[in-house]
């Protein structure tokens, strides 16, 4: 130990003396890989003396340290076998290996190396396409991949070995194309090959702590995939696909129901890889009866040959494959079992390799296939919808043969339920692929459908109709409350125009009434010389106006020019007869006013003649047309006769009240000029004396 330390102090004396910037001292390193042999054979090489050994596996992390020529100090730790593990019933264990192993180097590793060996991977697939599904990407960032030859390529080199796989591309790919090619056959080419991944892990590690890491891997840091984000997406997943599977056995078993033929016997095949589980399950079908029942029904278990897949470092066989072949001619199957194991991991070559298989057996199979998972008692607490839902392969799968699956525990014989709701899954299969039961299905839903939507329209017709009728009414009633509107709308306003009238009427009538008793006359027109105001005229536009009003107004006005016309006759009456009263005054009138009374009396007469006998027509045709019914146009005729007599009164009112006026205003005119003469002779008189 003294010895190594006195090296690098003297290597890190050297190198600064020369003037080269020191490089780190202590290189931190963590193998992984599916063979042990192949990781010690690697740790040895890079540590270049013999740590690890190669005669035995330890199921242990092991941890080598050395110290290179340059003073450099490189620790390696290696892990066992399927030590990147995946477990259903704990998705958490692949996380506490990983921080086991990192603890071994604090703080952390600068570099993962993946091991791989150069030959055949046949059957091994697994160990490489499995850690890319499990690790995150804080491995694969610090991640070289390391290939190991321990024999000859025979004239190939590393990169058309990569080529041959698809699951090394991807490998390659996603550790951002590097990787190193050891050979320890070579003792003096491997050490070359070893300076040379030192110095591509520097640079790693250079451009990490540029990006702003620290150039390792904390033990602290989530290396797995199992994220809370990925598990909540599984069993979201999960739960879909299981009811979408008990909706098709609800769907399918009322079908069942209504089947009037089913088979004598069950067949059934069962197919898969090796060391999947077959013959345990085929036992279990069988529950030790030579006879097996389906129910009421017999069942013939039919246990092929599996083929090569995982842990068989070849292909399957020709004769094999016919045997497989052969198996599914011998009964012609109802169902087909198609059996995989739910401990372990399904990765793309799984999916590939049991496709390829499943198409020897003939057109239609897939219709047919059940997925039967063995080891049940190896998912715990888990579902097996969560087992499907983490392996994308797997899920495609599982929907090729129309989501049907079921889950076998071989280690509980006695569980007789298992196998029952296995051969009712069969049942419903055999339902689901029978071609005239699904016609007659579907014949009956398309009656159905057909059914239902006559009646659907006859209902969207009556709705329709109801609504349109509804629409009507609604329109009917806005309409008939917008002419009632505006029927009291033209009501008001008529008997706004009506009462203005009525109230204009009785004002005049009122005023002429006060005069007549004043013994004045009937006030004139305004200064403005406008015609008076045809009250019936309006009327007569407004033909509308109710009858009972125009008659009142006519039977009122009757009775005032009846009233009028007697006053008329009695003021006509002493023009008429030329005979004065025997009164002095009244010769006085005649003597002193004799030539104003006889033009007066000459132009008056005829203007009372015409006005009493203008009175009298519009006083007595009403009279005489009311016991037959009087309408508006009817009355307007004797209303104005009535109007235009008096009219004609009032106009000889005010001829003589104009005379009257002439006359004071001639006596006034006198008196104040006889008044001014008389003072005028007073003023002289008194100027005189």
């Amino acid at each position: 130990m003294e010895e190594e330390q006195l090296e690098v102090s003297m290597s890190c004396r050297a190198d600064v003396k020369d003037g080269v910037a020191p490089r780190p001292q202590k290189l931190r390193l963590v193998l992984l890989g599916d063979r042990w042999l192949d990781k010690s054979v690697a740790g040895n090489s890079i540590l270049r003396r013999h740590v690890f050994d190669l005669s035995r596996d330890v199921k242990m992390c092991l941890k080598g340290q050395s110290v290179l020529e340059d003073g450099r100090k490189v620790v390696v730790v290696s892990t066992p076998e399927r030590w990147v593990h995946y477990s259903i019933r704990d998705p958490g264990l692949l996380q506490v290996n990983m921080n086991t192993c990192m603890a071994m180097c604090p703080p952390g590793p600068h570099a993962f190396l993946v091991v791989v060996p150069v030959s055949s991977l046949r059957g091994r697939e697994w160990t490489v396409e499995g850690p890319l599904a499990l690790l995150g990407d804080t491995v694969w960032r610090s991640t070289l991949v390391v290939f190991v030859r321990r024999g000859k390529l025979r004239g190939s080199s590393v990169e058309s070995f990569i080529s041959k796989h698809d699951f090394l591309k991807a490998l390659v790919e996603k550790c951002g194309n590097r990787y190193q090619l050891l050979d320890a056959s070579r003792s003096k080419g491997c050490k070359a090959q070893v300076d040379e991944l030192l110095g591509k892990i520097d640079a790693m590690v250079e451009m990490q702590k540029k990006a702003g890491g620290a150039g390792y891997v904390a033990k602290e840091e989530e290396v797995s995939t199992e994220t809370e984000e990925k598990k909540n997406d599984v069993e979201e997943r999960a739960s879909s696909r299981r009811n979408r599977a008990q909706r098709r056995r609800r769907t399918l078993r009322s079908l069942l129901e209504s089947r009037s033929s089913s088979p004598a016997q069950l067949q059934v095949l069962l197919v898969g890889a090796k060391h999947a589980g077959k013959t345990s399950s085929a036992n279990t079908l069988l529950g030790g009866a030579v006879f097996p029942q389906a129910g009421d029904r017999p069942a013939q278990v039919v246990d092929s040959p599996g083929w090569h897949g995982r842990y068989c470092s070849g292909d399957t066989p020709q004769a094999l494959q016919q045997q497989i072949t052969h198996s599914a001619s011998v009964c012609d199957p109802h169902a087909v079992l198609l059996v995989l194991r739910c401990d372990e991991t399904f990765t793309e070559t799984d999916r590939r390799t049991a496709e390829e298989h499943m198409g020897r057996l003939g057109f239609g199979v897939w219709s047919r296939t059940v997925v039967l998972f063995t080891r049940g008692d190896g998912l715990g607490g888990a579902t097996i919808e969560e087992h499907i839902g983490r392996w994308r392969s797997l899920e495609r799968l599982v929907e090729r043969c129309g989501n049907r699956y079921h889950v076998f525990d071989n280690t509980n014989r006695a569980g007789s339920f298992q196998v029952r709701e296995l051969y009712e899954k069969i049942e419903e299969t055999l339902v689901e692929n029978d071609a005239s039961l699904l016609l007659e299905t579907l014949e009956n839903l398309l009656q159905q459908k057909q059914q239902n939507s006559k009646k659907a329209l006859r209902k969207m017709k009556k709705v329709k109709m109801e609504k349109k009728k509804e629409l009507k009414e609604k329109e009917e009633q806005i309409e008939k409350l917008q002419k009632m509107i505006e029927a009291e709308q033209i009501r008001l306003k008529r008997s706004s125009a009506d009462g203005d009238i009525i109230r204009s009427l009785r004002e005049r009538r009122t005023l002429a009434d006060q005069h007549e008793d004043e013994g004045g006359v009937a006030p004139t027109c305004e200064k403005n010389h406008e015609e008076p105001v045809n009250v019936w005229e309006q009327v007569r536009r407004r033909r509308s106006q109710r009858t009972q009003t125009t008659l009142s107004f006519n039977h009122r006005t009757a009775e005032d020019l009846r009233r009028r016309s007697t006053f008329l006759t009695a003021s006509v009456q002493p023009h008429r007869g030329g005979v004065s009263d025997g009164s002095p005054a009244g010769a006085e009138q005649e003597v002193g006013g004799a030539t104003e009374e006889k033009t007066d009396a000459a132009s008056s007469w005829p203007t009372a003649g015409a006005a009493a006998l203008g009175a009298a027509v519009g006083t007595l045709v009403p009279f005489l047309r009311l016991p037959a019914g009087i309408g508006v146009r009817s009355a307007v005729f004797p209303a104005a006769g009535a109007a235009l007599g008096s009219m004609l009164i009032q106009r000889g009112r005010l001829g003589r009240k104009e005379l009257g006026r002439k006359e004071l205003g001639r006596k006034e005119l006198g008196r104040k000029e006889l008044g001014r003469k008389e003072l005028g002779e007073d003023a002289q008189e008194t100027a005189e004396g």
